[in-house]
């Protein structure tokens, strides 16, 4: 059942990041007191008594007439559209402004049902102001704080009353993909690419991605999360308090994230950053897919496709296990195929391996490499099964489980990957005594 879009509307820091977390329950939208801190939508799952929501923050609306704010204008209006319940939020301290007015009208001409929603009415500035916020000409409104969690109750059950039928998404079924890159890779065009639409704003400001963007998309072959994230610049680079918190904001996407895409500049080549992006990725033990983007800028520069790619290769050394594609977020060129990638991993990742294929596989290797001694001890490998769990786990019985060699595990690893044709899935053993 399609779950309905509740969205977030006001202007730049009336408080919409700091009600969407106190709704999600986590801080996904970085909140500060800088106006336009939230460029793009931010969406999550809520629940609401026995229903479940798709809850978006917005940017604010500006009528600054910079590029990006109007970007962000526009995304808002888009919102606005999408959006089958809109939240109205108004700012009690500062009182009612044009830009509160102009939006009231926006939102009050698209004929979706309003919940206007007071924020900071825990200071008493909130009262001074009430007369002027009623002129806005809503019928009532919900006085909240959300730093203090008042009237977040009344928020739920209101746009509970609002939604007709209880729908339910299980959470766990959707296939979470986490888009990391260097700033200016073309992580946002890639993700725009794969939704279709110009959910997150791209310009040609690196750093134009400051929040970590879900976006819940139904194909096919079942419901996924494409997570924008911020881009990952190098530590000495990052100054500004907000880009570090967004930065670890989207590392930590990797934590709960079932595929990572890695997204490079082919003009530039796989840079040490980009390695260092890849090792994250690696030691998370994600699902693993490449873009070189921006193929369309050297297609015509006489180098193929596979010379490409064995360079990438090269350059990635032990963390040589992505699925590596040649893609153009601008022309269009492979963005098919990455759908074709994330449900190849997707079935791969959850397939079931039999304990005789496995055996017959540690049989295999053990006769092409045995385990070296270790402080006199000889390692034998006894047998290996699948353990239940999300991401493949296998566990190996050993005589010696404390002794077994860093190198020699890279090694079943490598092998396994060939054996079972495991490119771009993450693979983790464990070792018992037996």
């Amino acid at each position: 059942m399609q779950l309905k879009s509740v969205s977030i509307i006001g202007r730049p820091n009336v408080g919409k990041s700091t009600l969407f977390n106190a709704l999600v329950g986590k801080k996904k939208a970085l909140t500060s007191n800088t106006p336009g801190t939230t460029r793009d939508r931010v969406e999550a799952i809520v629940t609401a008594d026995d229903k479940q929501f798709i809850l978006s923050d917005t940017g604010g609306y500006d009528e600054e007439k910079d590029e990006l704010k109007q970007l962000v204008k526009k995304e808002t209006v888009k919102s606005v559209e999408r959006s089958e319940i809109i939240i109205f939020l108004i700012d009690g301290k500062t009182g009612v402004t044009p830009i509160d007015k102009e939006l009231a009208d926006i939102v009050r001409k698209s004929g979706k049902p309003i919940i206007p929603v007071v924020s900071k009415c825990d200071l008493k500035k909130a009262v001074q102001n009430a007369n002027e916020i009623y002129e806005l000409g809503f019928e009532e409104y919900l006085l909240i704080s959300a730093q203090h969690r008042i009237g977040l109750d009344e928020l739920l059950e209101k746009i509970s009353s609002l939604i007709i039928e209880p729908s339910k998404v299980e959470e766990e079924r959707i296939l979470k993909i986490s888009i990391l890159g260097r700033p200016n890779a073309g992580k946002s065009s890639i993700a725009n690419s794969l939704v279709g639409d110009e959910r997150v704003i791209v310009s040609e400001i690196p750093g134009t991605t400051i929040d970590s963007i879900d976006i819940l998309l139904d194909t096919p072959e079942g419901k996924m999360m494409i997570i924008d994230n911020p881009g990952i610049r190098k530590k000495m680079k990052i100054k500004d308090k907000r880009e570090r918190e967004s930065v670890i904001t989207g590392i930590n996407t990797l934590k709960n994230c079932d595929i990572a895409i890695l997204v490079i500049d082919s003009a530039e080549g796989i840079t040490d950053q980009d390695l260092k992006i890849a090792n994250l990725i690696y030691e998370e033990n994600a699902g693993f897919i490449l873009l070189c983007n921006k193929w369309d800028l050297i297609k015509d520069k006489g180098i193929s496709q596979n010379d490409f790619i064995s360079f990438v290769r090269m350059r990635l050394g032990k963390l040589n296990y992505p699925l590596i594609l040649t893609v153009s977020a601008k022309t269009g060129y492979g963005i098919t195929r990455i759908f074709r990638a994330l449900n190849l991993l997707k079935e791969k990742m959850r397939k079931r391996y039999s304990t005789s294929e496995l055996n017959s596989f540690l049989k295999t290797i053990e006769k092409e490499h045995h385990h070296p001694s270790a402080s006199g001890k000889i390692i034998k490998l006894k047998y290996i099964h699948q353990l239940p769990a999300s991401k493949p786990l296998f566990q190996i019985f050993t005589n010696h489980p404390n002794s077994i060699d860093k190198t020699y595990v890279r090694y079943i690893e490598k092998r396994f990957r060939e054996y079972f044709d495991f490119e771009g899935l993450p693979i983790k053993f464990k070792f018992r005594k037996k």
